[in-house]
């Protein structure tokens, strides 16, 4: 059976990767990594996604009034109390790590130019661009807004 901790790990993937995601999305990304068809149905999905909307978990707009398109429900905050935490690429997927007390020398840090402290810290073997998305994605400040180098 297709759980509602298979559904918001995939989402938060696609929304790191991407920005957002959709119950399309989320069904095929499921099927890829190996959740078997019959468990990944379209409606399973979209059933999910909407219960994580009611737990504000994730939040939605219409896009173009013909599909729900999904978002990480706390962006905006998301760094406010938790000080920092580690992305790691996986070929084209990006999971969150776990929140890390010592950033470790050689990470990247990325950050907001303004000082609002949106620190997040990210695993050195990704590249500086995808480093830079995955900041925008998670907070929602622009590219020419943040910065990043490495941790030292």
């Amino acid at each position: 059976m297709l759980t509602k901790q298979e559904v918001i790990d995939v989402a938060k993937e696609l929304i790191l990767e991407n920005g957002s995601t959709s119950t399309l999305e989320v069904k095929n990304q499921l099927r890829d990594n190996g959740v078997k068809e019959h468990y990944a149905y379209q409606q399973n999905v979209s059933d999910l996604m909407n219960e994580l909307n009611d737990d504000n978990e994730l939040s939605f707009t219409f896009n173009g009034g013909t599909y729900r398109e999904y978002k990480l429900s706390n962006i905006p905050t998301i760094n406010l109390t938790l000080k920092a935490k580690i992305i790691k690429a996986k070929t084209r997927k990006i999971s969150i790590i776990t929140q890390l007390q010592n950033p470790h020398t050689g990470c990247w840090i990325a950050y907001d130019k303004d000082g609002i402290e949106h620190n997040i810290y990210f695993d050195e073997n990704i590249s500086r661009g995808k480093v830079r998305v995955a900041y925008k994605n998670l907070t929602g400040i622009h590219y020419n807004k943040s910065l990043c180098k490495k941790y030292n």
